[in-house]
């Protein structure tokens, strides 16, 4: 008899990234979250570390105006990613919330899955190469996503580790209550 035995089939879904862990949340499940984790703030950590060493190496290679017009673009763009990251993982917890009281997701991409671009993998070749040109898209993906990093590593130490899993816990929970009354 496995520990899937009393609970029906349809209820023990396949979460993304944590597979069948999340039923009994036991020494697996939190091995796979403390990897998310360390990955998430390890991605954070590379970006932030990216963007200091090539800022600083333009900023010491510039005089004082070019300076301060580097640094206050940076800072704007940083401060940007920050808000749409910060305000998409506020999303993200307001659809895990609604999930578990029972309501749908209120996001219009919640849930939506897409093909993933690796067009990053050109440009990182070409900088790699030593393109300029490479490097300062790199540069600015860099600042443009730092907000995103920061928002995946804070989203990782949540209850759920994502919006699937709220949902398949959810459902059982409720799946074991129902039980428990009858």
């Amino acid at each position: 008899m496995s520990k899937y035995d009393v609970i029906p089939r349809e209820l023990v879904t396949d979460v993304p990234g944590l597979g069948t862990t999340w039923v009994e949340r036991g020494t697996m499940y939190w091995m796979r979250r403390a990897l998310l984790v360390l990955f998430t703030v390890g991605m954070l950590v590379l970006v932030v570390f990216f963007i200091i060493a090539v800022l600083g190496g333009i900023l010491s290679s510039v005089g004082l105006v070019a300076r301060v017009v580097v640094s206050t673009v940076a800072g704007i763009a940083i401060v940007a990613s920050c808000f749409y990251g910060l305000r998409s993982l506020r999303q993200k917890n307001a659809d895990i919330s609604a999930v578990v009281a029972g309501n749908e997701a209120l996001s219009t991409t919640a849930g939506r899955t897409g093909k993933p671009s690796v067009s990053g993998l050109g440009v990182g070749a070409l900088a790699g190469g030593g393109s300029a040109l490479a490097g300062g898209l790199l540069l600015i993906g860099g600042l443009c996503g730092v907000g995103w990093f920061l928002a995946m590593a804070l989203g990782s130490f949540g209850r759920y580790a994502n919006l699937e899993e709220a949902a398949a816990k959810t459902k059982l929970e409720r799946w074991r209550a129902d039980q428990s009354d009858a």
